[in-house]
């Protein structure tokens, strides 16, 4: 996969195969600033500690993908980024891409930001998968949420959900204080049920005390709520770059893969629902001190109705 950055933020509709399936793509890259799946409503981006969202602007109708701060007959001079080389995979009708490469708010594309209790959300230009930014988050304290959100409904409902992410941990240094607590790093949610990946250090992940690792979650609500909280075995490395893939089947299907390779599976909680909801950033539950940051890259969602 070809690799590029820029600034680029765009939103365009093309008819696939002779099915006459409907396609929309939006591809965005920018700026900083938790948990987006519990907030249905949208609301107006700002600095201050509250969810907020931004509805894209949709680009010229056109097949190539247009940097939105240039003008239409630049497009062959400007540089791409990674998000303006890349399309719905085949059989997707929704596809969403955030390369963080913009100048502008770094929630530009999504619908959700959330930053609270001194959760941390910025861009980052230390390090990047795909230059010049990256996503910064961070939730060590109590309760700090820094998140990103984006939702879309369909005609139909889904079928397949996947999140895609570069993922790069940070390293705690100094002294790390004790904590039991966790965070949610990535998640694709609907109305009845969701699959979650989280990180803890020192909890208690599905009757396992003083965990410390990366765990799946799943959940159905509505009418009562069931819960798994799994172990996932495999650990990210440290300051290192792996692409994670979540992808949920409506059956309840769960798959966990780093750099291609899957490290994990259950049958998950099964749903049939037209919206859907996909999270990345840190949302903590209690005490995380011991939680590392997280940089993000390269973010995609994509559906399957």
């Amino acid at each position: 996969m070809t690799m590029r950055r820029g600034t680029r933020a765009f939103l365009f509709l093309a008819l696939v195969g002779t099915c006459g399936a409907s396609l929309v793509v939006a591809c965005v890259g920018d700026d900083p600033v938790g948990t987006g799946s519990d907030s249905s409503t949208p609301i107006v981006a700002s600095d201050a500690s509250v969810d907020t969202a931004v509805t894209p602007t949709p680009g010229p109708d056109t097949s190539t993908p247009v940097d939105a701060n240039v003008a239409d007959t630049n497009v062959a001079d400007a540089a791409k980024t990674f998000c303006s080389t890349q399309i719905a995979p085949v059989g997707f009708t929704d596809f969403f891409c955030a390369d963080f490469d913009g100048t502008g708010p770094i929630e530009e594309g999504f619908t959700n930001k959330t930053l609270s209790d001194g959760g941390v959300l910025s861009r980052t230009t230390a390090v990047a998968y795909s230059a010049p930014n990256a996503l910064f988050t961070s939730s060590l304290g109590t309760n700090r949420v820094g998140t990103l959100s984006w939702r879309k409904t369909g005609g139909a409902t889904f079928t397949q959900a996947v999140l895609t992410a570069r993922v790069n941990p940070d390293i705690l240094g100094g002294v790390v204080p004790p904590g039991t607590g966790d965070v949610k790093l990535l998640e694709i949610t609907s109305s009845n049920a969701l699959a979650a990946v989280y990180y803890t250090a020192g909890g208690n992940v599905g009757g396992t005390a003083n965990y410390t690792g990366y765990y799946y979650e799943g959940r159905a609500f509505g009418g009562g709520v069931a819960l798994k909280q799994l172990p996932i075995t495999t650990r990210l490395t440290s300051s290192t770059w792996t692409e994670v893939k979540l992808t949920w089947a409506s059956t309840g299907a769960v798959t966990v893969a780093y750099n291609g390779v899957s490290v994990f599976t259950d049958s998950g909680f099964s749903s049939t629902d037209t919206a859907l909801t996909f999270t990345v950033g840190s949302a903590g539950s209690g005490t995380t001190g011991a939680v590392p940051p997280h940089r993000f890259d390269d973010v995609m969602f994509a559906i399957r109705r």
